[in-house]
């Protein structure tokens, strides 16, 4: 027989659920005459104990499964093993759209990490830091030969007990800072962070995890993009840079990303008003955009009449007075991608063609001083 694994966390294979036992369910086939059948049945190992994670051991394995070959019929048979998690006793349904990719295993094991475990227990299955939860692991054998064979499944049962992510607070430091350093938002402990203010000089800036400490620190890596941690005075010193002015700036520590963008214009709010949004033309009614890692996004339809007057424009509070956001030229097309601030002037508007109309991605970048429109 040939043998291939592969391997998913909560993946579906519904038609294959049956009658579930401990360890082995479905015998793969069943002998006819003719049939040569060798080997065991298949069999899934895995913790005898209650696994207890420690964000201390993240890097270190936390559990290994282990499995047999199953039995052997054909040696023209392809065998495909699909290996899957779910919570225990959800009948492996759950259906995770960011699921671990299937890789080929070569050795019949599935191993994960600490992080890798704890991270699919809080953040796939929203369970609670600290609790006890119940998990089964499964292995499917698929054959596939000149004839049809009921795929082996084994299934086992352990328990985990998940850990909180601690606290890891971080704080901008460098010459377009100051001299005092500014501490970021936690959003996810010690994972994800964000900021948004003034930077008060041109220069540049690095993170670091006490203010009146330069390392260890987290330090600009290949692009302005990538972050690299520097733990020794031996190791290259590279900060990003920057002029001065608002800035709104996201730290993802735990895949070493970061993004930042510099606002000529800053605005907390920003809506949509006008007979080509459902708003029309009462700015109580406006339609907010939200805001995604720099961006404002409006996603919704956008409608042209065939009187040609249907149009929108941008408010920064749902009132006539004040600032408002506008396109370079009067009753600008969806192709005019120019964003101006003013407060008060002319009343330019985007105007929507009749074939034009549609559902639409809408993002005005503050830091480009750009809007785009995206027709779904």
């Amino acid at each position: 027989m040939n043998y291939k694994v592969l391997s998913t966390v909560g993946f579906g294979l519904r038609r294959w659920i049956g009658i579930i036992a401990a360890g082995v369910l479905l015998p793969a086939c069943e002998k006819s005459d003719g049939d040569a059948v060798s080997g065991a049945p298949l069999t899934l190992t895995g913790p005898t104990e209650e696994v207890v994670l420690l964000e201390k051991n993240e890097r270190e394995t936390a559990v290994t499964f282990t499995w047999n070959k199953g039995i052997d019929r054909s040696p023209t048979d392809t065998v495909t093993y699909i290996f899957s998690m779910d919570l225990a006793d959800n009948n492996f349904s759950t259906d995770l759209k960011t699921a671990t990719p299937r890789d080929t295993i070569t050795d019949f094991t599935k191993s994960f990490t600490v992080e890798e475990l704890n991270e699919l227990i809080l953040e796939q299955w929203k369970t609670h830091p600290g609790e006890e939860v119940s998990l089964e692991a499964r292995v499917v054998a698929n054959v596939r030969g000149a004839k049809f064979v009921y795929p082996e499944i084994a299934v086992t049962k352990f328990d985990v007990v998940t850990y909180a992510y601690a606290s890891v607070p971080l704080w901008i430091t460098g010459t377009a800072v100051g001299s005092v350093p500014i501490q970021l938002t936690e959003q996810v402990n010690g994972r994800q962070y964000t900021w948004l203010g003034e930077l008060p000089s041109e220069g540049d800036f690095k993170f670091v995890y006490k203010p009146n400490e330069e390392l260890p620190s987290l330090n600009k890596g290949a692009d302005d993009h990538t972050l690299v941690e520097r733990t020794a005075v031996s190791q290259p010193d590279d900060r990003f840079q920057t002029l001065s002015g608002l800035h709104s700036i996201n730290v993802d520590r735990k895949n070493m990303k970061i993004n930042f963008k510099r606002f000529q214009y800053y605005f907390e709010h920003i809506y949509f008003v006008g007979d080509a949004v459902p708003a029309g033309w009462s700015p109580n009614d406006a339609v907010e955009l939200t805001w995604d890692d720099g961006i404002f996004v409006y996603e919704g339809t956008l409608t042209g009449d065939n009187d040609g007057e249907d149009s929108f424009k941008i408010l920064t509070k749902r009132d006539w007075d004040g600032w408002n956001l506008r396109p370079a030229q009067e009753n600008a097309p969806i192709t005019d991608n120019s964003l101006v601030a003013r407060e008060g002037g002319d009343d330019w508007k985007w105007k929507i063609k009749p074939e034009e109309t549609g559902n639409y991605r809408v993002t005005v970048d503050l830091s480009a001083m750009t809007i785009t429109f995206e027709k779904n």
